[in-house]
């Protein structure tokens, strides 16, 4: 039987995206605490930032470590991302997070209302700057996985990988971005039948993104996952070019549909599976 070279190419990529697999950096993460903040908001923290990752770095402070102790404010350039525990003391609290942001290092204020969260000191730039208000644990750790997994962009899945609470919110921004990808490859077909290894390659990072983001190492254990993946998007290929033959410009549209939906698909089986696993070994 002769093998297509769509399917030889895909192989060879995925050969290629294993050997090139590049390993996560530890995040590095310094968490400021005023201990006149609500109760919930410092319980909350307590428990979401207990790190998964035995490589992660992670640092409590006190709010008045910066302002009392000249050497404490030179620790940003050692940090990824930064959170301030908000309280009755702004001024100590803006301080420290003035202090972050103008060395461009992202950071998040934490506070159960805008009202009650500090004014920062200086013309600071927004994209560094984030104001998690909420009234309730829940709501909290929703919005707090949502703006470090945005602010963080690439190392977003360091964060998550180290905590457990970011980690859907990475694996839905992983998801979509490469569903979009995948759909615009199926859109816009130049080369007969070259669409196969981009989308199949995409959905192997995908992947292995997504392996790193629940903890799972970049060793020959995912080939598993990577044969999955290609295995799933031959299933889908071959459901496009079905529609494309009977309908051919609708089928245009389905091929986009389906390099989206398939990705979607792919991303949340990985995704259940891992969890699936991390339940079964907690018990």
């Amino acid at each position: 039987m002769r093998i297509s070279k769509p399917s030889v190419d895909t192989f060879k990529n995925a050969a290629t995206v294993c050997m090139t697999s590049k390993s996560v950096k530890p995040i590095r993460v310094h968490v400021y605490v005023d201990t006149s903040a609500p109760n919930f908001i410092i319980n909350a923290v307590k428990t979401l930032f207990i790190p998964a990752d035995s490589q992660a770095q992670l640092r409590i402070l006190g709010i008045f470590s910066a302002v009392d102790s000249p050497t404490s404010v030179h620790l940003a350039t050692d940090c990824d991302v930064c959170f301030v525990v908000c309280g009755h003391n702004n001024e100590a609290a803006a301080h420290v997070a003035t202090h972050y942001v103008e060395n461009h290092v992202p950071c998040a204020l934490l506070a159960r209302s805008s009202v009650e969260a500090p004014v920062l000191f200086s013309e600071s730039d927004e994209t560094f700057v984030g104001l998690i208000a909420a009234t309730d644990a829940s709501v909290l750790e929703q919005k707090l996985a949502s703006w470090v997994v945005a602010v963080l962009a690439e190392k977003g899945i360091a964060f998550a990988r180290a905590f457990c609470f970011a980690r859907k919110a990475k694996v839905q921004q992983l998801v979509h971005s490469c569903a979009l990808q995948n759909a615009a490859v199926g859109a816009i077909n130049f080369i007969p039948g070259a669409d196969m290894p981009i989308m199949t390659t995409n959905q192997m990072r995908l992947a292995l993104d997504i392996a790193q983001v629940y903890g799972r190492e970049q060793d020959l254990s995912r080939m598993g996952d990577i044969a999955a993946v290609v295995g799933a998007g031959m299933v889908y290929r071959s459901a496009a070019r079905a529609l494309l033959g009977a309908v051919p410009l609708m089928g245009i549209v389905a091929k986009a549909g389906i390099g989206f939906g398939g990705t979607v698909s792919t991303g949340r089986a990985l995704a259940a599976r891992f969890e699936l696993e991390d339940r079964i070994q907690q018990k």
